[in-house]
């Protein structure tokens, strides 16, 4: 019998990054389906702490259970996350070495067993997931998968990093924070406002001038019309 991640990626280039299919439209594919047999049993490609097995549903990852690793793979890629299992052998806090089983392969949502690298404590539910929403390079599974398939060291480094940031598996402004990556929302706010202000000042300065070159104006026309009264009285 093959290791789970010997078995052939479900699709070609192994679908990370590309259209979501069970929320199109919404964000990219945040992880890499395998096709792993029903019953086959999934062990962790590197050690670590369980922070996380729970069921997230059909769209969510389904059973999901989340390492945060000894050693991250960069400053992202702090937790691997095994979705849409059948069943979870391991609960959270309790650590894992790699080869361990921590769960078996035949989700019941009819889903093919996904595994995906992540910044956050238990998959899909923080800011962090904004990376894996846009396809970001530093949390790209596929390169841990092809370097465990080959039987080389697991890749480091942290390729065109992005921010991130951490937050409590409740925490629901956080988790819509990640899903509409208001970093980016932020800054759009920033530069409008910006541009608003600079506007506004040179909007003011243009007042200003013409109301200064108004009272100039006005002195000249009351001083005109005084000499010529004066020369009138003459």
């Amino acid at each position: 019998m093959s290791y789970w991640y010997m078995y052939p990626l479900d699709t070609a280039g192994g679908g990370y990054g590309s259209t979501e299919p069970l929320c199109p439209g919404c964000y990219k594919k945040p992880d890499t389906n395998i096709g792993v047999p029903s019953g086959t049993p999934i062990t962790a490609l590197a050690s670590g702490i369980v922070s996380d097995s729970s069921d997230k549903g059909r769209t969510s990852g389904g059973l999901s259970v989340t390492v945060k690793l000894d050693q991250a793979i960069n400053s992202n890629a702090t937790h691997m996350s095994y979705n849409y299992l059948g069943r979870s052998i391991v609960s959270p806090g309790q650590r894992v070495n790699a080869g361990q089983i921590i769960g078996y392969a035949g989700s019941p949502y009819g889903i093919l067993t996904a595994f995906g690298l992540t910044s956050d404590s238990s998959w899909g539910c923080c800011a962090g997931f904004q990376l894996n929403a846009r396809g970001d390079p530093s949390v790209d599974p596929r390169p841990v998968l092809a370097a465990i398939r080959a039987g080389k060291p697991l890749p480091s480094g942290n390729p065109n990093p992005s921010p991130s940031c951490s937050c409590g598996v409740t925490d629901i402004g956080c988790c819509i924070a990640g899903a509409l990556n208001l970093d980016a929302i932020k800054a759009s706010i920033v530069n409008f406002t910006e541009e608003v202000a600079v506007f506004l000042i040179a909007l003011l300065l243009i007042v200003i001038g013409v109301m200064l070159l108004a009272g100039k104006q006005i002195t000249g026309f009351t001083k005109s019309t005084a000499e010529k009264g004066a020369i009138l009285a003459v």
